[in-house]
């Protein structure tokens, strides 16, 4: 299971599957979650983002990580991101305290084979 509360080792998180992403004008580290269904970006890295779209909040939307922590969304954006080199526009969840900068979820992986 991933600790998504920023606790858990580097040297766990190097078993998992990241993606060089475009995200704007910076390139980062995503990883890809076949665990999680939504996009995710965490609050430190939007309030980085040289242009931040507007959060539109989420009410009665709840995200829980593999350990059972229910997380704060603060809300939904639409984001382009390029993993691997392949531009897309997709919602994405804002969260607060996330332990990991980007997440790509299911939805978009499937819909972007």
């Amino acid at each position: 299971m991933l600790d998504l509360s920023g606790s858990s080792s580097i040297g766990r998180r190097r078993n998992l599957f990241w993606l060089l992403t475009q995200l704007q004008d910076s390139v980062i580290w995503a990883l890809a979650d076949t665990g999680s269904t939504c996009n995710l970006i965490s609050e430190s890295l939007f309030n980085r983002l040289p242009v931040q779209p507007k959060i539109v909040p989420s009410e009665n939307f709840q995200i829980v990580a593999g350990g059972g922590n229910k997380l704060t969304v603060l809300g939904f954006v639409i984001l382009r991101f390029a993993p691997v080199g392949i531009p897309i526009f997709h919602k994405v969840a804002v969260v607060q305290d996330l332990g990991i900068d980007f997440i790509i979820g299911t939805l978009t992986m499937r819909m972007h084979r």
